[in-house]
């Protein structure tokens, strides 16, 4: 894929890795992801704990446009969500394993993943349900989410070109068709554009 000079996606742009986090009639979380990198797992441990979870029934993760590069991350957020060993990715550096714990955020999670949902932050949606973490809503994901090696342009732009698939568990390959949700949630790009800057 090729991707223009200046200007970069919407997710890779600073500001907080956890862009919004409240609650709902007061038993279901919701926390808004910006991107997958470095230190999102830590983002969510404390946006988590900040919307006071013992009152919690249900959690709500919302990976709409979002993308990033970050698989370490992505295993390390997905495996907030796991008490015992399970297999979670593998994106060429051996396979990554969740820790045994006891403090786990354990309760239902819906994710929510659309057609911007991209790279890293795919492969956190579909660990979370390769593990039974969660139910996925919304539309297919991107299909982006693959190893590969950027060689910059003369124009200034970077061409992308995929090496090797993620693998999500012990042997599930991530395709160019995206991950498919659980729910499929029909909705045009502008009807959810809007919705997503304002739920009311």
């Amino acid at each position: 894929t090729l991707e223009p000079p200046g200007n970069p996606p919407l997710e890779l742009k600073g500001g907080p890795l956890v862009k919004a986090s409240t609650v709902y009639d007061g038993t279901v979380g919701y926390l808004r992801m910006s991107r997958v990198e470095s230190g999102l797992a830590k983002a969510v441990r404390e946006a988590w704990k900040s919307i006071g979870t013992n009152k919690l029934v249900g959690l709500v993760l919302d990976l709409r446009y979002v993308g990033g590069d970050d698989y370490a991350e992505a295993a390390g957020t997905a495996d907030l969500f796991l008490s015992k060993e399970r297999a979670l990715l593998n994106w060429g550096q051996g396979l990554v394993r969740s820790t045994a714990k006891d403090d786990a955020i354990a309760m239902p999670v819906a994710v929510l993943v659309n057609g911007k949902t991209a790279r890293a932050a795919e492969a956190l949606a579909a660990v979370l349900r390769e593990t039974g973490v969660a139910l996925l809503l919304g539309g297919h994901t991107a299909g982006q989410a693959m190893v590969a090696q950027e060689f910059p342009l003369k124009n200034g732009q970077r061409l992308r070109i995929a090496t090797a698939s993620i693998q999500v568990g012990e042997q599930t390959l991530l395709s160019a068709q995206g991950v498919k949700p659980d729910i499929s949630v029909e909705v045009s790009a502008a009807e959810e554009q809007a919705y997503f800057a304002d739920a009311y």
